[in-house]
């Protein structure tokens, strides 16, 4: 297993979200993380990254405990996040969000890396010295996850990645993830509300309901059962 969860609690202040939570994630595996809002599924990303507190349960990432490990200890054993939003730096150029990813990752050959990102998003080598800000959501988007694969991640975390994008960007996003995923073994996994999008990235898909993973299934039967969907979707 490359990420393995036990018995994870955690949350907000007083607010617990996730109420024993198990989740096995294997080598090179892509998961999608499906639920109603307010389930736990964006916490669950927030708590594997060290952004949300863990109160109790294990997080293991590649042999190591991640548990207690700070966020940027996280993401440089490999673990790449692209937020709900984006939240890329408006006010820096599209270089250096990258630069700030690569920088981040601690690796020496970061330099190379940036070249294979440029190669692998053409709209991004295009738009080098545009402010972040000023590009489109879409490619925000898209530099999002360009800054996260700045550190070859093992794993990358999507959350919400279609999120108020045209269709040609989420259709850009499959084939980019698939292609990096086929090309480097890396794991994903995806949070998202789009059943289409995320059986086109993830094979299984983990059904969360208040803080804990119900059902496992294989996406392909999650987008063609309306009465699953609405027993635990709501759709």
């Amino acid at each position: 297993m490359i990420l393995s969860i036990k018995a994870l609690h955690g949350g907000y202040g007083s607010t617990s979200v996730l109420h024993g939570l198990d989740l096995d994630i294997g080598v090179g595996e892509r998961r999608a993380i499906i639920g109603r809002n307010g389930a736990g599924k964006t916490t669950l990303l927030k708590a594997i990254m060290g952004i949300v507190p863990v109160r109790e349960g294990v997080i293991t990432f590649d042999g190591s405990d991640l548990t207690r490990m700070r966020t940027h200890g996280r993401a440089r054993l490999g673990i790449g996040y692209v937020p709900q939003g984006r939240q890329i730096f408006p006010r820096l150029s599209v270089l250096e969000n990258l630069r700030v990813g690569g920088v981040g990752s601690g690796s020496p050959d970061w330099k190379s890396t940036l070249d294979e990102v440029m190669d692998e998003f053409p709209m991004l080598a295009e738009k080098a010295n545009a402010l972040g800000g000023s590009l489109s959501g879409g490619q925000q988007q898209l530099l999002a996850l360009g800054r996260a694969l700045m550190l070859k991640p093992k794993l990358l975390l999507l959350d919400e990645p279609t999120e108020g994008i045209q269709p040609s960007i989420r259709d850009q996003i499959v084939g980019h993830v698939n292609s990096i995923c086929q090309k480097s073994g890396m794991a994903v996994v995806v949070v998202e509300q789009n059943l289409d999008f995320a059986s086109a990235i993830a094979d299984t898909g983990s059904i969360i309901v208040r803080g804990r993973v119900v059902a496992e299934l294989p996406t392909a039967e999650i987008v063609n059962d309306r009465a699953l969907q609405h027993k635990f979707l709501g759709v």
